[in-house]
């Protein structure tokens, strides 16, 4: 099968970032803990017991990350109702096909932010 590259220069923000996580902290607590920064930040979503982020380096568009609000290090140190509750939030659109034609994002990020949040609001979501 044909390897195909895939052109993201959007991600060597987030390759480089991994060296200097130690000086930044969690990025996840640090945006539990600024609510005031959620647009900035991409935050679509807070729960009880979870925060959902939109992906800021995605492969493709709408990426949802979903993240139990308590720091944890481990999927296995959640709780079942962190589990419940991240579970429920969830939604896969499926990775970038390994095996077929490559997606591009035509998207920007705060668009789909605006987008999301409207729909949210039309829907009344999180609905938990």
């Amino acid at each position: 099968m044909e390897r195909k590259n895939l052109w993201a220069p959007w991600r060597i923000k987030y390759i480089q970032g991994l060296s200097d996580s130690s000086k930044t902290g969690c990025f996840i607590c640090h945006n539990q803990e600024s609510p005031q920064d959620d647009d900035k930040n991409l935050v679509l979503w807070r729960t009880k017991k979870s925060i959902v982020i939109i992906n800021r380096f995605p492969y493709n568009n709408g990426h949802l990350l979903i993240a139990p609000v308590r720091h944890i290090g481990e999927l296995d140190q959640a709780t079942d109702e962190e589990l419940l509750e991240m579970i429920k939030l969830d939604g896969d659109t499926n990775f970038m096909s390994v095996c077929s034609d490559t997606k591009v994002i035509s998207q920007s990020l705060t668009e789909l932010l605006e987008q999301l949040k409207q729909v949210s609001k039309e829907h009344n979501l999180p609905g938990l």
